[in-house]
């Protein structure tokens, strides 16, 4: 097993988007996260770019070592297994694909799905910050109905069944 904090670019770019949120505002949003979580709501809280800016500052880093430790796992146990392509279903913020990126350096393609539009921008921005990201196909969809054709060496649903 590995030890990871965020990796440094995605850190700085969760950082540039926060940079403009007064840290008490950043506070009661997180808050309220927190609350809307341990009730087993959903994405819908999250409506504006500043409740996504919480969600990065103070829930994507644990999300995203969550994911590590998921992936670590499975590497160490399917030593030979080398994915090409990952679906991050339920992306949010895409903290799953990041982790999947650090832990399967094989990843080219990178697919994030999510139904929440705060959330997918985002993903977009902080997928551009990474150089195999760039390209990821960052979509709006239900987890209940999946694109045609759609197909993945790697499916991560990283808290979406909660």
């Amino acid at each position: 097993m590995t030890a990871h904090g965020l990796p440094p670019i995605l850190r700085e770019a969760i950082a540039r988007m926060v940079r403009d949120i007064q840290p008490a505002e950043l506070a009661a949003r997180a808050a309220k996260l927190s609350d809307n979580y341990r009730a087993r709501g959903g994405s819908e809280t999250i409506k504006s770019f500043e409740d996504v800016a919480a969600y990065l500052a103070t829930r994507m880093p644990a999300t995203f070592a969550a994911m590590i430790a998921s992936l670590d796992w499975t590497k160490v146990r399917l030593v030979d297994f080398a994915p090409l392509s990952v679906l991050d279903i339920g992306a949010g913020a895409g903290a799953a694909s990041w982790a999947a990126a650090e832990i399967f350096p094989s990843l080219q393609s990178f697919t994030m799905l999510d139904r929440n539009r705060q959330f997918l921008g985002a993903a977009r921005t902080l997928a551009d910050a990474h150089a195999l990201m760039r390209d990821a196909a960052i979509l709006e969809s239900d987890i209940a109905i999946l694109p045609n054709g759609t197909q993945a060496d790697l499916v991560l649903a990283n808290y979406a069944l909660t």
